[in-house]
């Protein structure tokens, strides 16, 4: 019962996050502060899954590849998750990011237009990959 709720908060606060990535391309701090509360309330601390958030903060610093409210996001997902359930759900809105990405390039070259190199929000598509991965 607790772990379902402890999921279903989660997945709100995702849902939360990828709406404003999507609108204003930043995450709120206060989503990643409440993922650290759930993890903290719940007990679910797990050391290791902030590796990724570092992973990619080390990554950003050299080539600005990713945004800040992203890796801020990772971390308090992996302090919930784990290194290993972060870095699937991670891997798949990665995945799912890449074949939109060449969808919207086809798309741009069909139509004759110049393909916005400005980068997509990464929450939706991780907002995608939690529902598969936590719900199914």
């Amino acid at each position: 019962m607790m772990k379902s709720i402890l999921l279903i908060i989660y997945f709100l606060l995702v849902y939360i996050a990828s709406l404003v990535d999507f609108k204003k391309e930043e995450i709120p701090d206060t989503i990643n502060i409440c993922i650290v509360l759930l993890a903290i309330f719940y007990r679910e601390i797990h050391i290791l899954g902030l590796t990724i958030g570092m992973f990619f903060l080390l990554l950003s610093l050299k080539y600005d590849c990713i945004g800040g409210g992203d890796i801020k996001f990772l971390l308090a997902t992996g302090l919930l998750f784990g290194f290993w359930k972060t870095y699937i759900m991670l891997l798949n809105a990665m995945i799912i990011m890449f074949i939109t990405a060449i969808f919207l390039f086809i798309k741009s070259k069909l139509e004759k237009k110049n393909f916005d190199k400005k980068g997509l929000p990464l929450m939706p598509y991780f907002f995608v990959s939690n529902f598969f991965f936590l719900f199914i």
